[in-house]
Order: structure tokens, then C-alpha cells, then sequence
């Protein structure tokens, strides 16, 4: 790990994110962006900062479906709780 702190600081943020929201995809892409910005204010370490965005980008990307079923109301929750509609989990 080029960056301990900041990455503890982002396993907090999807922790918080997903006890807020319930979705672990959102605690995920919320964790992913804020990891540049924490390195960057933690220290100058610019080209873990730019590694950390382009991660970032990749893990948006990857969670678009999810986006899509969030905003649909039918992304199940970290919870437990069923989706409506009968939404996979993933």
C-alpha cells in the first residue's frame, strides 16, 4: 500500500457510505473517488493521486449497471433487504 492513511480514511467513507445508504456499490464508488482527493491531502503524492483517479474512473465504470438499478429502485440493499421486483444480488 502506497498510501496506508488514505486508505483507511476510504475504508471509512464506504463504511459510512453503505451504513447511510445500504448499497455496498455506492460505499464502493464513494470510497474509489474520495482515495485521490485523501492522498492528496494527506501528503504529496501526486502519482498515487493520479493512479488512485484513474482506479476511480474504473470502478465508476464498472458500477454503472448498479447506478442504473439504484436509481431504477431495484439495487438491493446491504441490509438484506429484498429489491422490489425481485433484483439479483450481487
Amino acid at each position: 500500500m502506497l498510501a496506508p492513511w488514505a486508505a483507511l480514511a476510504a475504508a471509512g467513507v464506504f463504511a459510512t457510505g453503505v451504513a447511510m445508504s445500504g448499497w455496498v456499490s455506492l460505499g464502493s464508488v464513494l470510497a474509489a473517488s474520495a482515495l485521490p482527493l485523501l492522498i492528496l491531502a494527506l501528503g504529496p503524492a501526486r502519482p498515487e493521486a493520479v493512479a488512485a483517479a484513474i482506479v476511480a474512473a474504473i470502478v465508476a465504470w464498472r458500477h454503472r449497471e448498479n447506478f442504473a438499478r439504484m436509481r431504477d429502485g431495484t439495487e438491493p440493499r446491504a441490509r438484506g433487504d429484498a429489491a422490489p421486483g425481485g433484483g439479483e444480488r450481487r
